[in-house]
């Protein structure tokens, strides 16, 4: 099963690729990268090939083989060699765009990369899900495993590419795992706070799937509360607590007990700003802003 939805997976790639490439394989004049991008796409149709059609695998396999060799001489003429062990380390900047998770986890979302930064999960999975009423359960029970799977082994060179995509290549030196990983403090760091944003992020809207009536009418109704951005969302609904990058040592939350919690950032000079959350009524089936004004809460906050 996991095979053949990679393999769907592929394919539509692929397909989403194949318009273009043909485009540039017609002209007279394509330059070098072109022709790169040209034969990897050819070496991918032709492994997709040998999935779906194995009776067929020797005449695809030979096949694959001439143009791996055909890659490889141009990966060898476009590449320079150099001694991974003379790197002492490697500096990348992180923007000043950083959360305080639920869990005290610091995650980063602020590279541009719409994986890292929700963008995608938000605008193409969860919008899509409400829209064609698909369910998302167990998405952020995946996402919390995966962060601990990565916090205990490490990560792949899959991992890196599909939440990190930064321009540096981290070293895989640990192998022994099936497919070789790597234990880079802070990179793994970094990539367990976006994973373990991605599991409190669709648990919340895995909660209005679960406990309102009318799930698609309350998701309209929170992308107005919110104006579709995705930090309100994370900070309200969440439970992320924002440190601000205009404000100076500034934190946005809106954790209604914030005085105790951050106590200790208070007594350094923090300011901390409260903003009221964006609640699931359970009995009633809807979201709603917290009544700030209501007894329950003023006895809470008092308290």
């Amino acid at each position: 099963y996991v095979l053949a939805g990679s393999t769907w997976e592929e394919y539509d790639s692929i397909y989403e690729e194949l318009y273009w490439i043909i485009e540039e394989y017609e002209k007279i004049d394509f330059d070098a990268i072109e022709f790169e991008r040209t034969v990897r796409l050819i070496k991918r149709i032709l492994k997709v090939l040998i999935e779906v059609y194995p009776h067929n695998k020797h005449i695809y396999e030979k096949s694959l083989i001439k143009f791996q060799t055909i890659y490889d001489e141009i990966d060898k003429l476009s590449s320079i060699e150099y001694n991974q062990n003379a790197l002492k380390y490697k500096k990348v900047y992180l923007p000043d765009a950083w959360y305080i998770l639920p869990n005290q986890i610091l995650y980063n979302a602020g590279n541009g990369h719409k994986v890292s930064n929700l963008t995608y999960d938000f605008y193409y999975v969860i919008n899509d899900v409400f829209e064609k009423n698909n369910s998302i359960k167990g998405m952020s029970s995946y996402y919390y495993n995966l962060a601990k799977e990565i916090k205990e082994k490490g990560f792949i060179e899959g991992y890196f590419k599909r939440f990190i995509n930064l321009s540096y290549f981290p070293v895989y030196d640990d192998t022994t795992h099936e497919l070789s990983t790597c234990h880079e403090k802070y990179t793994l760091d970094h990539m367990v706070g976006i994973v373990m944003a991605h599991a409190y992020f669709y648990k919340f809207f895995e909660d209005i799937q679960k406990y309102c009536s009318n799930p698609k009418e309350e998701f309209d109704k929170l992308k107005k509360l919110t104006n579709s951005l995705i930090s309100d969302i994370c900070v309200r609904c969440c439970g992320f607590h924002k440190v601000e990058s205009q404000l100076k040592k500034t934190i946005t939350t809106s954790d209604i007990n914030y005085k105790e919690s951050f106590k200790e950032y208070m007594e350094k000079g923090w300011n901390i700003v409260f903003i009221p959350p964006i609640i699931i009524q359970r009995e009633l089936g809807k979201i709603s802003e917290l009544d700030m004004e209501s007894s329950f809460v003023k006895k809470y906050i008092k308290k």
